[in-house]
Protein backbone atom coordinates (compact mmCIF):
# COMPACT_ATOMS: atom_id res chain seq x y z
CA UNK A 1 0.00 0.00 0.00
CA UNK A 2 1.22 3.69 -1.09
CA UNK A 3 1.81 6.10 1.57
CA UNK A 4 -0.31 8.89 0.90
CA UNK A 5 2.38 11.36 0.31
CA UNK A 6 2.80 9.48 -2.90
CA UNK A 7 -0.15 10.14 -4.11
CA UNK A 8 0.29 13.82 -3.15
CA UNK A 9 3.27 13.60 -4.96
CA UNK A 10 2.09 12.04 -8.45
CA UNK A 11 -0.62 14.99 -7.75
CA UNK A 12 2.03 17.78 -7.75
CA UNK A 13 3.76 16.52 -10.89
CA UNK A 14 0.77 16.14 -12.22
CA UNK A 15 0.06 19.40 -11.59
CA UNK A 16 3.70 21.02 -12.86
CA UNK A 17 3.17 18.96 -16.12
CA UNK A 18 0.22 21.21 -16.74
CA UNK A 19 1.62 24.36 -18.24
CA UNK A 20 3.22 22.26 -20.48
CA UNK A 21 0.03 20.50 -21.66
CA UNK A 22 -1.24 24.03 -22.08
CA UNK A 23 1.47 25.34 -24.51
CA UNK A 24 1.52 21.51 -26.54
CA UNK A 25 -2.38 21.93 -26.49
CA UNK A 26 -2.36 25.30 -28.08
CA UNK A 27 0.15 25.04 -30.32
CA UNK A 28 -1.60 22.04 -31.89
CA UNK A 29 -4.73 24.46 -31.73
CA UNK A 30 -2.76 27.08 -33.64
CA UNK A 31 -1.64 24.65 -36.10
CA UNK A 32 -5.15 22.83 -36.45
CA UNK A 33 -6.41 26.77 -37.16
CA UNK A 34 -3.93 27.63 -39.49
CA UNK A 35 -3.89 24.36 -41.91
CA UNK A 36 -7.50 23.68 -41.69
CA UNK A 37 -9.24 26.44 -41.08
CA UNK A 38 -7.84 29.46 -42.49
CA UNK A 39 -7.99 31.03 -46.41
CA UNK A 40 -5.65 28.50 -47.65
CA UNK A 41 -8.68 26.00 -47.65
CA UNK A 42 -10.83 28.05 -49.78
CA UNK A 43 -11.69 26.68 -53.26
CA UNK A 44 -10.09 27.72 -56.02
CA UNK A 45 -13.65 26.79 -58.38
CA UNK A 46 -15.40 28.84 -60.54
CA UNK A 47 -17.83 31.65 -58.69
CA UNK A 48 -20.32 30.37 -61.96
CA UNK A 49 -21.76 26.81 -63.72
CA UNK A 50 -20.67 27.84 -67.17
CA UNK A 51 -18.97 30.80 -69.11
CA UNK A 52 -21.42 29.79 -72.18
CA UNK A 53 -21.94 33.64 -73.09
CA UNK A 54 -25.29 32.32 -74.42
CA UNK A 55 -26.73 30.73 -70.98
CA UNK A 56 -28.74 33.13 -69.07
CA UNK A 57 -27.24 34.90 -67.26
CA UNK A 58 -28.26 35.46 -63.24
CA UNK A 59 -27.04 37.95 -60.63
CA UNK A 60 -27.03 37.38 -56.60
CA UNK A 61 -26.38 40.40 -54.56
CA UNK A 62 -27.28 40.68 -51.08
CA UNK A 63 -25.95 39.44 -47.56
CA UNK A 64 -24.78 36.16 -45.70
CA UNK A 65 -28.22 34.14 -46.36
CA UNK A 66 -27.37 34.28 -50.16
CA UNK A 67 -23.77 34.70 -49.99
CA UNK A 68 -23.15 30.92 -48.48
CA UNK A 69 -22.01 31.86 -45.02
CA UNK A 70 -21.79 28.85 -42.95
CA UNK A 71 -20.29 26.62 -45.74
CA UNK A 72 -17.05 23.99 -45.05
CA UNK A 73 -15.52 25.74 -47.85
CA UNK A 74 -15.44 29.24 -49.56
CA UNK A 75 -14.71 30.54 -52.88
CA UNK A 76 -10.81 31.87 -52.83
CA UNK A 77 -10.44 35.75 -51.31
CA UNK A 78 -13.29 35.49 -49.80
CA UNK A 79 -12.18 34.13 -46.72
CA UNK A 80 -9.17 36.64 -44.81
CA UNK A 81 -8.89 39.55 -42.71
CA UNK A 82 -9.56 41.52 -45.81
CA UNK A 83 -12.69 40.53 -47.47
CA UNK A 84 -14.73 38.03 -45.70
CA UNK A 85 -17.39 37.60 -48.07
CA UNK A 86 -17.77 34.31 -47.41
CA UNK A 87 -19.14 33.17 -50.79
CA UNK A 88 -19.53 29.63 -51.59
CA UNK A 89 -20.73 27.25 -54.10
CA UNK A 90 -23.24 25.23 -52.19
CA UNK A 91 -25.31 28.30 -51.76
CA UNK A 92 -28.66 28.41 -53.35
CA UNK A 93 -27.36 31.17 -56.13
CA UNK A 94 -25.30 28.64 -57.21
CA UNK A 95 -27.48 25.66 -57.12
CA UNK A 96 -30.37 27.84 -58.97
CA UNK A 97 -27.57 28.64 -61.76
CA UNK A 98 -27.10 24.72 -62.15
CA UNK A 99 -30.15 23.62 -62.42
CA UNK A 100 -31.15 26.56 -64.99
CA UNK A 101 -28.05 25.72 -66.68
CA UNK A 102 -27.00 29.63 -66.32
CA UNK A 103 -23.99 31.79 -65.77
CA UNK A 104 -23.69 33.28 -62.51
CA UNK A 105 -22.24 36.67 -61.27
CA UNK A 106 -22.40 36.42 -57.53
CA UNK A 107 -21.10 40.01 -55.78
CA UNK A 108 -23.19 38.92 -52.53
CA UNK A 109 -21.31 39.40 -49.26
CA UNK A 110 -21.38 38.42 -45.75
CA UNK A 111 -22.52 41.01 -43.31
CA UNK A 112 -23.59 43.63 -46.03
CA UNK A 113 -25.89 46.51 -45.75
CA UNK A 114 -28.00 48.58 -47.74
CA UNK A 115 -24.94 51.02 -48.03
CA UNK A 116 -23.01 48.56 -49.32
CA UNK A 117 -24.83 48.14 -52.57
CA UNK A 118 -23.09 51.99 -53.26
CA UNK A 119 -19.80 52.11 -51.75
CA UNK A 120 -17.23 48.75 -51.27
CA UNK A 121 -17.72 46.53 -47.77
CA UNK A 122 -14.02 46.39 -47.75
CA UNK A 123 -12.31 49.45 -49.52
CA UNK A 124 -9.03 47.50 -48.82
CA UNK A 125 -9.71 44.71 -50.68
CA UNK A 126 -9.08 44.78 -54.46
CA UNK A 127 -11.51 45.42 -56.74
CA UNK A 128 -10.67 41.83 -58.34
CA UNK A 129 -12.80 40.41 -55.63
CA UNK A 130 -16.38 41.61 -55.07
CA UNK A 131 -16.49 43.13 -51.64
CA UNK A 132 -13.61 45.52 -53.08
CA UNK A 133 -16.46 47.44 -55.31
CA UNK A 134 -19.91 48.62 -54.61
CA UNK A 135 -22.48 45.55 -55.50
CA UNK A 136 -24.62 47.61 -57.84
CA UNK A 137 -21.53 47.17 -59.48
CA UNK A 138 -22.32 43.42 -60.83
CA UNK A 139 -25.68 45.00 -61.71
CA UNK A 140 -24.69 47.72 -64.06
CA UNK A 141 -21.68 45.83 -65.93
CA UNK A 142 -21.73 42.01 -64.78
CA UNK A 143 -18.82 40.37 -64.31
CA UNK A 144 -18.15 36.70 -63.10
CA UNK A 145 -14.82 38.13 -61.54
CA UNK A 146 -14.78 41.47 -61.29
CA UNK A 147 -11.73 41.55 -63.38
CA UNK A 148 -13.14 39.95 -65.49
CA UNK A 149 -15.09 41.14 -69.39
CA UNK A 150 -18.44 42.31 -68.80
CA UNK A 151 -20.96 39.20 -69.74
CA UNK A 152 -22.90 39.47 -73.28
CA UNK A 153 -26.28 39.78 -73.54
CA UNK A 154 -29.24 41.21 -70.58
CA UNK A 155 -29.13 39.92 -66.92
CA UNK A 156 -32.22 37.18 -67.19
CA UNK A 157 -32.77 37.17 -63.35
CA UNK A 158 -31.33 39.10 -60.11
CA UNK A 159 -31.58 37.33 -56.31
CA UNK A 160 -31.29 39.49 -53.77
CA UNK A 161 -31.68 39.31 -50.19
CA UNK A 162 -30.86 42.09 -47.86
CA UNK A 163 -31.62 44.01 -44.61
CA UNK A 164 -31.22 41.43 -41.92
CA UNK A 165 -28.02 43.14 -40.90
CA UNK A 166 -29.66 46.56 -41.05
CA UNK A 167 -31.75 45.39 -38.90
CA UNK A 168 -29.52 44.10 -36.30
CA UNK A 169 -30.59 40.41 -36.73
CA UNK A 170 -27.20 39.07 -35.76
CA UNK A 171 -27.21 41.54 -32.24
CA UNK A 172 -30.67 40.65 -31.48
CA UNK A 173 -29.54 36.32 -31.74
CA UNK A 174 -26.48 36.77 -30.17
CA UNK A 175 -27.63 38.64 -27.39
CA UNK A 176 -30.99 36.55 -26.68
CA UNK A 177 -28.12 33.46 -26.72
CA UNK A 178 -26.02 35.30 -23.72
CA UNK A 179 -29.59 36.76 -21.64
CA UNK A 180 -33.13 37.77 -21.26
CA UNK A 181 -33.20 39.80 -24.30
CA UNK A 182 -36.84 40.54 -24.00
CA UNK A 183 -36.20 43.33 -21.88
CA UNK A 184 -34.65 44.75 -25.27
CA UNK A 185 -37.76 43.61 -27.56
CA UNK A 186 -39.23 47.77 -27.87
CA UNK A 187 -35.76 48.84 -28.89
CA UNK A 188 -35.24 46.59 -31.36
CA UNK A 189 -38.84 46.66 -32.47
CA UNK A 190 -38.62 50.60 -32.94
CA UNK A 191 -35.36 50.29 -35.26
CA UNK A 192 -37.14 47.62 -37.31
CA UNK A 193 -39.75 50.73 -38.32
CA UNK A 194 -36.77 52.34 -39.31
CA UNK A 195 -36.30 50.37 -42.13
CA UNK A 196 -39.46 50.98 -44.24
CA UNK A 197 -37.79 54.13 -45.32
CA UNK A 198 -34.60 52.95 -46.57
CA UNK A 199 -36.34 49.78 -48.48
CA UNK A 200 -38.61 52.11 -49.89
CA UNK A 201 -35.55 54.11 -51.51
CA UNK A 202 -33.36 51.27 -52.24
CA UNK A 203 -36.13 48.91 -54.34
CA UNK A 204 -36.15 51.71 -56.97
CA UNK A 205 -32.84 51.63 -57.85
CA UNK A 206 -32.34 47.96 -58.17
CA UNK A 207 -35.43 47.90 -60.53
CA UNK A 208 -33.85 50.33 -62.32
CA UNK A 209 -30.25 48.89 -62.25
CA UNK A 210 -32.10 45.29 -63.27
CA UNK A 211 -32.60 47.15 -66.87
CA UNK A 212 -36.08 44.65 -67.39
CA UNK A 213 -34.52 41.50 -65.80
CA UNK A 214 -36.91 40.06 -63.08
CA UNK A 215 -35.74 40.71 -59.54
CA UNK A 216 -36.58 38.02 -56.66
CA UNK A 217 -36.25 39.14 -53.11
CA UNK A 218 -35.87 36.68 -50.66
CA UNK A 219 -36.90 37.07 -47.45
CA UNK A 220 -35.61 34.98 -44.47
CA UNK A 221 -37.20 32.04 -43.84
CA UNK A 222 -38.36 30.68 -40.23
CA UNK A 223 -35.44 28.80 -39.08
CA UNK A 224 -37.16 26.95 -36.25
CA UNK A 225 -40.25 26.35 -34.44
CA UNK A 226 -41.06 27.99 -30.80
CA UNK A 227 -39.28 25.61 -28.45
CA UNK A 228 -37.29 25.40 -25.72
CA UNK A 229 -34.05 23.23 -27.77
CA UNK A 230 -31.82 25.85 -28.74
CA UNK A 231 -29.18 26.01 -25.58
CA UNK A 232 -29.53 29.62 -24.48
CA UNK A 233 -32.53 30.17 -26.41
CA UNK A 234 -35.64 30.47 -23.77
CA UNK A 235 -39.07 29.51 -25.50
CA UNK A 236 -40.71 32.65 -24.82
CA UNK A 237 -37.27 34.43 -26.86
CA UNK A 238 -37.72 31.94 -29.67
CA UNK A 239 -41.44 33.14 -29.61
CA UNK A 240 -40.52 36.65 -30.10
CA UNK A 241 -37.73 35.96 -32.82
CA UNK A 242 -40.50 33.82 -34.44
CA UNK A 243 -43.48 35.28 -34.32
CA UNK A 244 -42.73 39.17 -33.47
CA UNK A 245 -39.60 39.82 -34.86
CA UNK A 246 -38.70 37.67 -38.28
CA UNK A 247 -42.27 38.66 -39.58
CA UNK A 248 -42.57 42.29 -39.06
CA UNK A 249 -38.81 42.69 -40.51
CA UNK A 250 -40.42 40.27 -43.67
CA UNK A 251 -43.82 42.11 -43.92
CA UNK A 252 -41.66 45.48 -44.56
CA UNK A 253 -39.45 44.00 -47.22
CA UNK A 254 -41.81 42.13 -48.97
CA UNK A 255 -44.14 45.49 -48.65
CA UNK A 256 -41.30 47.40 -49.99
CA UNK A 257 -39.86 45.22 -52.93
CA UNK A 258 -43.94 44.94 -54.06
CA UNK A 259 -44.86 48.70 -53.80
CA UNK A 260 -41.55 48.87 -55.96
CA UNK A 261 -42.97 46.27 -58.55
CA UNK A 262 -40.07 43.86 -57.48
CA UNK A 263 -41.47 39.41 -56.99
CA UNK A 264 -40.96 38.53 -53.86
CA UNK A 265 -40.32 34.81 -53.49
CA UNK A 266 -42.58 32.58 -50.70
CA UNK A 267 -39.57 31.45 -48.90
CA UNK A 268 -40.98 31.58 -45.17
CA UNK A 269 -41.16 28.11 -44.97
CA UNK A 270 -39.03 27.21 -47.09
CA UNK A 271 -36.99 25.27 -44.42
CA UNK A 272 -40.63 23.34 -43.08
CA UNK A 273 -40.07 19.58 -42.59
CA UNK A 274 -35.75 20.91 -41.08
CA UNK A 275 -36.36 23.42 -38.87
CA UNK A 276 -34.74 23.60 -35.22
CA UNK A 277 -37.08 21.94 -32.72
CA UNK A 278 -39.77 20.37 -35.37
CA UNK A 279 -40.71 16.76 -34.64
CA UNK A 280 -38.08 14.47 -36.06
CA UNK A 281 -35.39 17.35 -36.06
CA UNK A 282 -31.95 16.88 -34.90
CA UNK A 283 -29.50 19.22 -34.18
CA UNK A 284 -27.33 18.38 -36.92
CA UNK A 285 -29.96 17.43 -39.11
CA UNK A 286 -31.75 21.17 -39.14
CA UNK A 287 -31.77 23.36 -41.99
CA UNK A 288 -30.03 25.95 -40.49
CA UNK A 289 -27.17 25.93 -37.72
CA UNK A 290 -27.44 27.14 -34.36
CA UNK A 291 -24.05 27.47 -32.76
CA UNK A 292 -21.25 26.77 -35.59
CA UNK A 293 -17.50 27.04 -34.74
CA UNK A 294 -16.64 25.11 -37.80
CA UNK A 295 -15.39 27.93 -39.47
CA UNK A 296 -12.73 30.69 -38.24
CA UNK A 297 -12.92 33.26 -40.52
CA UNK A 298 -11.26 36.42 -39.67
CA UNK A 299 -9.61 34.55 -37.18
CA UNK A 300 -10.04 33.20 -33.69
CA UNK A 301 -12.13 35.81 -32.01
CA UNK A 302 -14.43 35.70 -35.31
CA UNK A 303 -15.37 31.71 -34.64
CA UNK A 304 -19.16 32.03 -34.30
CA UNK A 305 -19.29 34.47 -37.61
CA UNK A 306 -21.37 31.29 -39.22
CA UNK A 307 -23.95 30.48 -36.40
CA UNK A 308 -27.52 30.40 -37.65
CA UNK A 309 -27.20 30.13 -41.01
CA UNK A 310 -28.52 28.03 -43.59
CA UNK A 311 -26.30 24.65 -43.81
CA UNK A 312 -26.45 23.24 -47.44
CA UNK A 313 -29.73 21.47 -46.71
CA UNK A 314 -30.79 24.86 -45.93
CA UNK A 315 -29.57 26.12 -49.51
CA UNK A 316 -31.18 23.28 -51.35
CA UNK A 317 -34.30 23.94 -49.99
CA UNK A 318 -34.18 28.07 -50.99
CA UNK A 319 -32.81 26.79 -54.21
CA UNK A 320 -36.33 24.93 -54.92
CA UNK A 321 -38.69 27.65 -53.63
CA UNK A 322 -36.70 30.08 -55.75
CA UNK A 323 -36.91 27.52 -58.39
CA UNK A 324 -40.95 26.97 -58.17
CA UNK A 325 -41.37 30.77 -58.53
CA UNK A 326 -39.18 30.89 -61.33
CA UNK A 327 -41.50 28.38 -62.93
CA UNK A 328 -44.60 30.93 -62.86
CA UNK A 329 -44.89 33.94 -64.78
CA UNK A 330 -44.14 37.12 -63.38
CA UNK A 331 -47.40 38.80 -61.76
CA UNK A 332 -48.19 42.30 -63.04
CA UNK A 333 -49.68 43.22 -59.91
CA UNK A 334 -48.22 41.86 -57.03
CA UNK A 335 -50.04 44.15 -54.29
CA UNK A 336 -53.80 43.56 -55.76
CA UNK A 337 -53.52 47.74 -55.26
CA UNK A 338 -55.36 48.32 -58.83
CA UNK A 339 -57.09 50.31 -59.72
CA UNK A 340 -56.66 52.48 -57.01
CA UNK A 341 -53.21 52.33 -56.73
CA UNK A 342 -51.23 51.08 -53.57
CA UNK A 343 -50.78 53.10 -49.83
CA UNK A 344 -47.79 55.53 -49.31
CA UNK A 345 -46.33 53.25 -46.51
CA UNK A 346 -46.54 49.71 -44.39
CA UNK A 347 -50.60 48.11 -44.67
CA UNK A 348 -52.33 49.12 -41.61
CA UNK A 349 -51.17 47.47 -38.24
CA UNK A 350 -51.36 47.75 -34.79
CA UNK A 351 -48.86 49.67 -32.57
CA UNK A 352 -46.18 47.49 -31.70
CA UNK A 353 -47.22 45.65 -28.40
CA UNK A 354 -44.68 45.98 -25.14
CA UNK A 355 -42.98 42.95 -24.32
CA UNK A 356 -45.24 40.08 -23.37
CA UNK A 357 -47.46 40.49 -26.27
CA UNK A 358 -50.33 41.87 -24.88
CA UNK A 359 -52.60 43.93 -27.18
CA UNK A 360 -52.16 47.82 -26.77
CA UNK A 361 -55.36 48.98 -24.45
CA UNK A 362 -56.38 52.56 -24.78
CA UNK A 363 -58.32 54.53 -22.04
CA UNK A 364 -61.57 54.00 -22.04
CA UNK A 365 -63.44 56.51 -24.37
CA UNK A 366 -60.21 57.91 -25.80
CA UNK A 367 -60.16 57.20 -29.93
CA UNK A 368 -56.68 56.52 -30.25
CA UNK A 369 -56.80 54.17 -32.54
CA UNK A 370 -57.76 55.68 -35.67
CA UNK A 371 -58.60 53.62 -39.19
CA UNK A 372 -55.10 54.13 -40.33
CA UNK A 373 -52.01 54.41 -38.32
CA UNK A 374 -48.80 55.55 -39.97
CA UNK A 375 -44.96 55.19 -38.83
CA UNK A 376 -43.73 58.28 -37.95
CA UNK A 377 -40.29 58.96 -36.61
CA UNK A 378 -37.21 57.49 -34.16
CA UNK A 379 -36.35 59.96 -32.03
CA UNK A 380 -33.48 60.24 -29.42
CA UNK A 381 -33.84 61.61 -26.07
CA UNK A 382 -30.81 63.43 -24.23
CA UNK A 383 -29.77 62.78 -21.31
CA UNK A 384 -30.32 65.88 -19.83
CA UNK A 385 -34.09 66.23 -20.86
CA UNK A 386 -36.55 66.85 -18.87
CA UNK A 387 -39.93 66.96 -21.30
CA UNK A 388 -40.26 67.09 -25.38
CA UNK A 389 -42.93 69.32 -26.98
CA UNK A 390 -44.54 67.77 -29.86
CA UNK A 391 -46.37 69.38 -32.58
CA UNK A 392 -49.91 67.67 -32.55
CA UNK A 393 -53.15 69.33 -34.04
CA UNK A 394 -54.74 72.42 -31.95
CA UNK A 395 -56.67 70.62 -28.94
CA UNK A 396 -56.37 67.25 -30.00
CA UNK A 397 -55.47 64.06 -27.45
CA UNK A 398 -51.97 62.66 -27.87
CA UNK A 399 -51.87 58.91 -26.32
CA UNK A 400 -48.54 58.46 -24.81
CA UNK A 401 -46.99 54.97 -23.26
CA UNK A 402 -43.43 53.74 -21.50
CA UNK A 403 -42.86 50.93 -22.57
CA UNK A 404 -44.96 47.98 -20.25
CA UNK A 405 -46.66 50.85 -18.58
CA UNK A 406 -50.46 52.03 -18.79
CA UNK A 407 -51.17 54.37 -21.60
CA UNK A 408 -51.95 57.85 -20.75
CA UNK A 409 -53.03 61.12 -22.33
CA UNK A 410 -51.91 64.61 -23.19
CA UNK A 411 -53.69 67.39 -24.29
CA UNK A 412 -52.22 69.85 -27.05
CA UNK A 413 -52.59 73.31 -26.12
CA UNK A 414 -54.51 75.66 -28.96
CA UNK A 415 -51.44 77.03 -30.53
CA UNK A 416 -50.69 72.63 -31.34
CA UNK A 417 -48.22 71.81 -29.21
CA UNK A 418 -48.30 68.89 -26.72
CA UNK A 419 -45.77 68.26 -23.51
CA UNK A 420 -44.89 65.04 -22.30
CA UNK A 421 -42.63 64.77 -19.12
CA UNK A 422 -39.44 62.35 -20.48
CA UNK A 423 -37.33 62.89 -16.83
CA UNK A 424 -37.81 59.18 -17.00
CA UNK A 425 -36.62 57.73 -20.15
CA UNK A 426 -34.23 60.28 -19.94
CA UNK A 427 -32.31 58.52 -16.79
CA UNK A 428 -32.89 55.23 -18.95
CA UNK A 429 -35.24 53.59 -16.38
CA UNK A 430 -37.46 52.28 -19.37
CA UNK A 431 -36.41 51.82 -22.92
CA UNK A 432 -38.65 53.24 -25.42
CA UNK A 433 -41.55 56.51 -25.06
CA UNK A 434 -43.85 55.61 -27.85
CA UNK A 435 -46.48 58.66 -28.72
CA UNK A 436 -49.19 58.47 -31.02
CA UNK A 437 -51.47 61.57 -32.78
CA UNK A 438 -54.15 62.24 -34.87
CA UNK A 439 -53.05 63.69 -38.63
CA UNK A 440 -56.68 63.82 -39.68
CA UNK A 441 -59.79 62.47 -37.73
CA UNK A 442 -59.00 59.06 -39.32
CA UNK A 443 -55.07 58.84 -39.84
CA UNK A 444 -52.59 58.73 -36.76
CA UNK A 445 -49.18 58.71 -36.34
CA UNK A 446 -46.78 56.48 -33.92
CA UNK A 447 -43.37 58.40 -33.23
CA UNK A 448 -41.10 56.52 -31.26
CA UNK A 449 -38.18 58.21 -28.55
CA UNK A 450 -34.89 56.11 -27.05
CA UNK A 451 -32.74 56.65 -24.49
CA UNK A 452 -29.83 58.82 -24.96
CA UNK A 453 -27.04 57.28 -27.10
CA UNK A 454 -24.87 54.67 -25.24
CA UNK A 455 -27.47 54.42 -22.49
CA UNK A 456 -28.73 51.00 -21.52
CA UNK A 457 -31.59 50.61 -19.07
CA UNK A 458 -30.82 47.36 -18.67
CA UNK A 459 -26.86 46.03 -18.81
CA UNK A 460 -27.03 42.25 -17.94
CA UNK A 461 -24.94 42.07 -14.56
CA UNK A 462 -21.39 41.21 -14.32
CA UNK A 463 -22.02 37.91 -13.50
CA UNK A 464 -24.46 37.52 -16.63
CA UNK A 465 -21.59 39.16 -19.20
CA UNK A 466 -19.20 36.79 -18.24
CA UNK A 467 -21.09 33.62 -17.23
CA UNK A 468 -19.61 31.70 -20.04
CA UNK A 469 -16.00 32.37 -19.03
CA UNK A 470 -16.89 31.46 -15.52
CA UNK A 471 -18.45 28.26 -16.74
CA UNK A 472 -14.87 27.27 -18.02
CA UNK A 473 -12.46 28.16 -15.70
CA UNK A 474 -15.32 25.99 -13.02
CA UNK A 475 -15.15 22.97 -15.65
CA UNK A 476 -11.21 23.43 -16.10
CA UNK A 477 -10.93 22.85 -12.69
CA UNK A 478 -12.42 20.23 -12.14
CA UNK A 479 -10.92 18.32 -15.06
CA UNK A 480 -7.05 19.53 -13.39
CA UNK A 481 -8.42 18.03 -10.55
CA UNK A 482 -9.60 14.35 -11.28
CA UNK A 483 -7.28 14.12 -14.35
CA UNK A 484 -4.23 12.39 -11.92
CA UNK A 485 -7.62 10.07 -10.59
CA UNK A 486 -8.14 8.99 -14.39
CA UNK A 487 -5.05 8.36 -15.14
CA UNK A 488 -4.08 6.41 -12.32
CA UNK A 489 -7.04 4.11 -12.91
CA UNK A 490 -6.34 3.95 -16.32
CA UNK A 491 -2.53 3.03 -15.36
CA UNK A 492 -4.05 0.83 -13.07
CA UNK A 493 -6.48 -1.46 -15.05
CA UNK A 494 -3.90 -1.63 -17.85
CA UNK A 495 -1.77 -4.09 -15.35
CA UNK A 496 -4.54 -6.03 -14.34
CA UNK A 497 -5.06 -4.41 -10.72
CA UNK A 498 -9.05 -3.04 -11.61
CA UNK A 499 -10.72 -5.63 -13.02
CA UNK A 500 -13.07 -4.94 -16.27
Amino acid sequence: MRAPGTRVARWVRWLCAVPLLVVLGGGAALVFYIVVLSDGTTAAASPSPTADPGAPLIVAVGDSFISGEGAKTYLAGTNNPGNSCHRANTGYPYLVATARQARLVNASCSGALIRDFEEPQYPDSPDTTYGGLPQMEALAAPRITPDGPVEPGSIDVVLLSISGNDAGFGEVVRTCLNTNCLRYEPEWMARLETLQPQLAAFYPKIKDAAQGARVLVVPYPDPLVVGDCVRGLSTAEAEFLINRFLPRLNLLITFAAEQAGLEVVDSQDAFAGARNCEPGVTADGAAMNTIDLGRAGNGPGDVVRGSFHPRELGHRLLAKVVLDHLQQPPTADPLGCQPFGCPPGPPPNPPIPPPGGDPIQFPPGIACGGDILQNGELKTVAADQDAVEIAARADSTVCFSFAGQPWRTAQAAGDGTARIDVAQLARAEVPTLTVIQSTTPTQWTRDLYLPPAGVNPTDPAWWQQLSGLLLSVVLAAVALAIAPYVVEWVRRRRRGRVPA
